[in-house]
């Protein structure tokens, strides 16, 4: 890590109803010689206190680009990996020091649980339960892959399933469709969000949101990538979006009402949040997300 070869890039997390994206997942990767690697080509052989410390990067880092982009009203929500060894009740604290000091709302940061089987069933559920209730989302990561995966689900705490690659790489199949089926009504059931990762083909996604997968990651959106890329994924995919978030801080920072900069934006023929018209109070949920003080200073 002193040498700075540890970096995060940024995959896409889109809805599948608009193809559009709403997250990202912060992933780690190593730059040596030019290469970049993923965790899979050296984590196995990081000790406990390496993984810790690690993972600390990867929490302060994520969130720190997350409110640089939520400032320039680009990406709403992060995703990170943790490995069952950092789950302890300083982690927890880490976690909410984290969020204090980039201003970030709970809400906007999703904790994904790996490696479920190493997961200490106690300690896991006690933290999970402290995450939800301060209201960060925790996933479970790879769902299905595994009795210890399926127990997890009704041990943990969880706000999300996300269904594993092995799945939807084999869509078409019988077997495959009959558990992502099932993984969905178990979210459901649950009161659960399920995303997909690994899709790769428009059939693919076009069969998971039939089934009602809500949202999913993979190549046929975007590989993961540096940060300056995944901001111009984002403006490229939310460009009327993007705008309307500048001329509402803009509004607002002249005092003009949620009303009245509504007003503007319908007469503009900017799409407003799902594609409805801009209300008053759509427009102060953007505002309480991209705070701006008087005269367009951003609030401390």
């Amino acid at each position: 890590m002193s040498r700075g070869e540890l970096v995060l890039h940024f995959q896409p997390i889109v809805e599948l109803r608009s193809r559009r994206p709403v997250a990202a997942e912060a992933l780690l990767r190593w730059r040596r010689a030019g290469d970049l690697a993923a965790p899979g080509a050296f984590w196995a052989n990081t000790d406990t206190a390496c993984a810790q410390e690690i993972g600390q990067f990867v929490l302060d880092s994520a969130c720190q680009r997350l409110a640089g982009w939520r400032a320039e009203g680009l990406c709403p929500e992060m995703s990170v990996n943790v490995d069952p060894r950092e789950l302890t009740r300083s982690w927890l604290a880490s976690v909410y020091d984290a969020l204090d000091r980039y201003q970030l709302p709970p809400s906007t940061l999703n904790v994904e649980l790996t490696e479920t089987s190493q997961i200490d069933p106690v300690v896991g559920a006690d933290v999970a339960a402290a995450l939800i209730r301060r209201g960060v989302g925790v996933a479970l990561d790879d769902a299905g892959t595994g009795f210890n995966a399926l127990a997890a689900v009704s041990d943990l705490p969880l706000t999300e399933l996300k269904i594993d690659r092995s799945f939807v790489s084999r869509l078409g199949d019988p077997r495959a469709d009959a558990l992502v089926r099932g993984l969905v009504a178990i979210s459901q059931e649950l009161g659960m969000r399920s995303v997909a990762e690994g899709v790769e083909t428009e059939q693919q996604a076009q069969i998971l949101e039939g089934y009602g997968v809500q949202r999913a990651q993979g190549y046929l959106f975007s590989r993961p990538v540096a940060a300056p890329e995944f901001a111009d994924y984002w403006r490229q995919a939310h460009g009327d979006d993007v705008g309307a978030v500048e001329l509402i801080r803009e509004m607002a920072a002249i005092g003009a009402s949620p009303a009245t900069t509504a007003a503007i934006l319908n007469r503009r023929g900017t799409p407003g949040p799902n594609g409805r018209s801009w209300r008053a109070g759509s427009v102060s949920r953007v505002l309480l997300a991209q705070p701006v003080a008087p005269c367009g200073r951003r609030r401390a």
